[in-house]
């Protein structure tokens, strides 16, 4: 089974053909930096991935950077996306590293052989074995740009599959969308994504379940609930109060309903019940510590701005409490909470204007943008009219006072844009940091309910006591 995708490199040609033989990290234009990272056998800037072997269709696998930059050279097209960065990820154990490349090459000749140059370079990591291809933009046969559009994507993975299946291995049966790059990355840097904190709570459930019966409300206590109907065609997940479901299937192998039932009844007991004895005592510091903040720092509609965002960024466990240094570093529990923190910067940068400028209410807020975009009016006027001068100006010195007046202006004028930035920023996030509150306090009842529940015993079909 093989996983596909591709994505586009722009402006200039070199950090995938380095990545692939050299992923150390430097600073190079782009198509050397992805030829750089498909040819590198030492650490790339993500995880330990080792080079395998490397091949050239087209070009030489050493002078991959040369050979490509001559075509596009040659025919005028040095601009723009300049080369395509593609991988084709097997099943662990699947396959050999030699059986890997094998695959990678018979794909990259049948898919770009004819018109454009690729670099096939297998690298292994963790015992995942996969194919990083780097296809130059620019055909050798007649100088044509490649056109990478939807079309060419599914022509990719049903490629592969086909290859797949001639091989004997299998294929992905309803392959789901394309995981956009930015999150792709996020997830494979071990970000809280969605995706992340959905395996996250789905592993913990299982490690404190003695039985598959036991797994859908340690679940529901960590916020997430499961839809196996039969009468589905697909198993769902959807953190609750989220309107939107996940299929499984895009969470991994090892998280649909069968692997999991497996995973649970292959546990040791000893370890189980360690694991709800941490969880509980865990939980209830958690839920001492939402319950002991102040009433005025929980969201309300009255609440003062900044005391919204002191409120989230202590959820999110950033310690903003120096003068209580008995408090331990609160965790997030909800799902909207712990994937809200990939936003941390963001909220800590209103946080600061907020707190800046003493914002105590919306009202005020939005006065504070309307006085900011007149100063900023103001100073672009100014800084106009330093530019006007300097065009007429015949004296050297009083050019240098111009070109310092313009210079200060210009800053002033980009830390304005920025707050007016950020305080925009602030008024669209609002009302989510007022849900993100409320929403951190549901599993935390939800836990509680279970505390109650666990105290019931169960009958002999195994069912709890009403």
């Amino acid at each position: 089974m093989a996983t596909t995708k591709i994505w586009p490199i722009k402006a200039s040609l070199s950090s995938v053909v380095d990545y692939a033989n050299n992923p150390e990290k430097t600073e190079y234009e782009p198509l050397r930096e992805v030829l750089h990272y498909a040819d590198n056998g030492e650490k790339t800037k993500l995880e330990n991935e080792k080079v395998f072997i490397s091949t050239g269709i087209g070009c030489s696998s050493q002078h991959a950077f040369e050979d490509m930059m001559s075509v596009q050279q040659y025919y005028g097209k040095t601009a723009g996306n300049v080369a395509y960065h593609a991988y084709q990820s097997f099943k662990p154990n699947e396959v050999t590293p030699e059986e890997c490349h094998q695959l990678g090459v018979e794909l990259a000749e049948k898919m770009w052989g004819d018109k454009y140059q690729v670099l096939v370079a297998t690298h292994l990591n963790t015992g995942t074995y996969h194919n990083h291809f780097v296809i130059n933009a620019v055909s050798f046969r007649d100088g044509r740009k490649y056109d990478c559009n939807k079309k060419a994507y599914y022509q990719f993975r049903d490629m592969s599959d086909s290859i797949c299946k001639e091989h004997g291995l299998s294929v992905i049966e309803h392959p789901h969308k394309r995981t956009p790059r930015q999150l792709y990355l996020a997830e494979k840097q071990g970000e809280p994504t969605k995706y992340n904190n959905m395996r996250e709570a789905i592993n913990l459930a299982i490690s404190l379940s003695p039985h598959p019966r036991d797994f859908q409300e340690n679940l529901l206590v960590m916020g997430y609930e499961l839809d196996l109907d039969p009468g589905r065609k697909h198993p769902v997940i959807r953190a609750i109060g989220d309107k939107r479901n996940t299929r499984m299937e895009r969470l991994g192998e090892s998280y649909m309903p069968d692997s999991i039932y497996n995973r649970i009844l292959s546990q040791p007991f000893q370890h189980i019940q360690k694991t709800n004895d941490q969880y509980v005592v865990w939980r209830n510091h958690q839920e001492s510590e939402i319950r002991n903040i102040p009433h005025h720092r929980l969201g309300t509609d009255e609440t003062p701005v900044v005391a919204v965002l002191t409120t989230v960024l202590y959820l999110m466990g950033v310690d903003l409490f120096p003068d209580e240094p008995h408090r331990n570093h609160y965790q997030p529990l909800s799902a909207a909470m712990k994937e809200a923190s990939r936003y941390l910067d963001r909220i800590l940068d209103q946080h600061r204007l907020a707190s800046g400028y003493h914002v105590t209410s919306m009202d005020a807020l939005m006065h504070l943008i309307e006085t900011l975009e007149k100063q900023l009016e103001r100073f672009l006027d100014f800084r106009k009219g330093v530019i006007n001068r300097m065009r007429r100006c015949k004296d050297p010195q009083k050019m240098i006072e111009l070109k310092a007046a313009r210079k200060a202006r210009t800053q002033s004028i980009v830390k304005l844009r920025k707050e007016i930035k950020i305080a925009k920023s602030l008024v669209a996030d609002y009302d989510r940091d007022i849900d993100l509150i409320k929403a951190e306090r549901k599993p935390q009842e939800s836990f509680m309910q279970k505390q109650a529940e666990i105290k019931r015993p169960r009958n002999r079909s195994g069912d709890r006591e009403r």
